[in-house]
């Protein structure tokens, strides 16, 4: 009852309160509320996006077998951070950089806010939260990469360094292109999603299914036929996104008029959600007792994962997995055995 009301109840609940936002045309009647929260919401998906990609690093240093120094894991985790405060700054500044808008002390183009976003404080003062931002975030990026490099340099005979060190710089430049004009969020979420995917993959076909339980064995028919099994998931994204329509683009910051006007790459980014939505859920049908000794998900893993009822949400296995891997660090054991 518990998996049902985290998983189905719960995000139902979020898309209608999206969807009654919409409907009582709040960024119309509570301008200052709306912008809190919208503002918060937007927060919270940058502050999500960088602590997967922080996780997942670890994750991919573990595989070097090698133990990093903590003022390393430190640096990275304040780089992330630090992007977080970097994409706020070109969301508040109507989804485009505000060094290339017109009319700031030190404007480099003349390029306006993106299609119904607005400019939320002074451009010149955008413009210095930006570059302060910016300052901070490459420096940082800076001496993690030189981190990475120092780690190779010390550990000749060590494999692995390399894509740790790939995985960093192409979320970096994924996530820039998003800091610099908003509707390139879509790269940095390709990657994103496809982190999502890798991950879910051992749980949604390796998973060991309870023979006496009706719902495992339909789930594990399903699983038998892969076309079958992904063409279920795409007619249950579908659903979602018809179905979350207004709500989810509210979430991301569009004032729809209606349910025909053209939300542009919106459409794509709510679409990719309901995907995670579905996989997530038809996962957390596929068991009852067998959810919770399921394989953690994380690729090619046959070890068995924390007892916590929120096992099967991606997000929350690259915490553990990061987890993991500083107390081997800590040990001196450095291995991510997966």
């Amino acid at each position: 009852m518990e998996d049902a009301t985290v998983f189905f109840v719960t995000p139902v609940l979020i898309f209608v309160a999206f969807d009654l936002m919409h409907a009582f045309r709040l960024k119309a009647e509570w301008p200052l509320f709306a912008l809190v929260f919208f503002g918060a919401v937007r927060f919270f998906d940058f502050f999500h996006l960088n602590r997967q990609t922080f996780g997942v690093l670890q994750m991919f240093k573990g595989r070097t077998k090698s133990k990093f120094p903590p003022r390393l894991r430190k640096i990275e985790n304040a780089y992330l951070i630090s992007f977080v405060v970097l994409l706020m700054t070109t969301f508040l500044s109507g989804g485009v950089c505000p060094l290339l808008q017109a009319g700031g002390p030190v404007s480099l183009a003349t390029l306006e806010p993106i299609r119904d976003g607005i400019r939320q404080f002074d451009l010149a003062l955008l413009q210095n939260a930006w570059i302060i931002s910016a300052t901070v975030t490459f420096t940082l990026f800076a001496l993690a990469v030189r981190g990475h490099l120092k780690m190779v340099k010390e550990n000749p005979t060590a494999t692995g360094f390399g894509p740790a060190l790939a995985y960093l710089i192409l979320q970096r430049s994924g996530t820039l292109m998003a800091a610099f004009y908003f509707p390139l969020y879509l790269a940095t979420l390709a990657i994103h999603y496809v982190e999502y995917h890798v991950l879910m993959v051992p749980r949604c076909f390796n998973t060991p299914l309870d023979k006496s339980s009706r719902i495992d064995r339909t789930y594990g028919w399903l699983r038998e036929r892969p076309i079958l099994f992904v063409a279920v998931i795409l007619g249950l994204a579908a659903i979602v996104t018809r179905g979350a329509f207004v709500g989810m683009n509210a979430a991301m910051g569009a004032p729809i008029l209606d349910m025909e006007s053209p939300v542009s790459y919106l459409v794509l980014i709510a679409l990719f959600d309901g995907i995670f939505v579905s996989i997530i859920s038809s996962r957390c049908s596929s068991g009852s007792s067998a959810t919770r000794t399921s394989a953690r998900c994380s690729p090619g893993s046959t070890s068995p994962p924390p007892r916590s009822r929120h096992d099967a949400m991606a997000a929350l296995v690259v915490r553990a997995g990061a987890r993991r891997v500083r107390r081997d660090s800590h040990h001196g054991a450095g291995p991510d055995r997966h």
